[in-house]
């Protein structure tokens, strides 16, 4: 497995594959190969690849000021549980210690690898109005509600821990800067 954050060394190809691969998962939120592209460009994104092409993806999108979101992570199905997202993770996020970093997810294995690296749990309401908001870009069938303000998954979080719920987590640097 190799990383890369250069869409030349990436290929269109795989960009295209990458961008299938998140419209055909029902949990991720769609991205396009422009949109991946240019975030490889900005050295905010890292592809992992086999020979055969892309097994895994992720990015940081811009939200407000210094804080960037570690979203749109995808690995490939047989190359789950194979720790993919940890390596990229390892290989990409000491890259980019300079940045506050969080990342949210409704997905407990996720939650799991954030652990693993050391992401720290924090209650939405800890962040700036601003930030959360900008993060919260689920759509209303799995908010319960048009408004990102009355989001019943983020409200609910830390504190209960019931499957469906929206975890925040940063990084240890950003954690640091918090305080």
């Amino acid at each position: 497995m190799n990383f890369s954050t250069r869409p030349d060394e990436v290929g269109s190809e795989a960009i295209a594959k990458i961008a299938a691969a998140f419209t055909a998962e029902p949990h991720l939120l769609p991205i396009t190969a422009d949109t991946i592209a240019k975030s490889l460009c900005e050295g905010l994104a890292v592809a992992a690849m086999e020979t055969g092409g892309p097994i895994g993806f992720t990015r940081l999108i811009p939200l407000v000021g210094n804080m960037f979101e570690l979203g749109s992570t995808w690995v490939r199905e047989d190359r789950r549980g194979h720790f993919v997202n940890h390596r990229m993770y390892e290989w990409f996020l000491p890259l980019h210690t300079d940045k506050n970093i969080l990342a949210t997810t409704t997905n407990p294995k996720s939650l799991s690898v954030g652990k693993d690296m050391g992401f720290i749990l924090v209650p939405r309401k800890m962040l700036p109005v601003d930030i959360w908001r900008a993060t919260c870009v689920c759509p209303a069938n799995k908010t319960g509600s048009s408004d990102n303000a009355a989001c019943a998954l983020a409200w609910g979080e830390p504190q209960r821990r019931s499957s469906g719920c929206c975890w925040v987590r940063v990084t240890p640097e950003t954690a640091a800067r918090m305080k």
